[in-house]
């Protein structure tokens, strides 16, 4: 049975630490996408080698299950 892809919506303090925890163990990091407005951010995360998208809906295409790492309703409205 293949990996389900799994996707970040958020890529901040606590977006990078569930990646780099999920890296380390074991999850591949091609079966994690994250998108994050900041580049900074996303940059953390894919140095770690998961996957950037170029939007939200990059995830939610690519992603079987979404995680959001976000701090305000708003910031789920601005990625919707």
């Amino acid at each position: 049975m293949a990996a389900a892809t799994i996707g970040f919506l958020g890529a901040g303090m606590m977006g990078q630490a569930m990646v780099q925890g999920l890296i380390a163990q074991g999850t591949a990091p091609a079966d994690i996408i994250a998108y994050d407005p900041s580049a900074a951010c996303l940059d953390k995360v894919t140095a770690a080698g998961s996957t950037a998208a170029h939007s939200a809906k990059e995830v939610y295409g690519g992603g079987v299950v979404v995680i959001f790492t976000l701090n305000y309703l708003e910031e789920v409205i601005y990625f919707s």
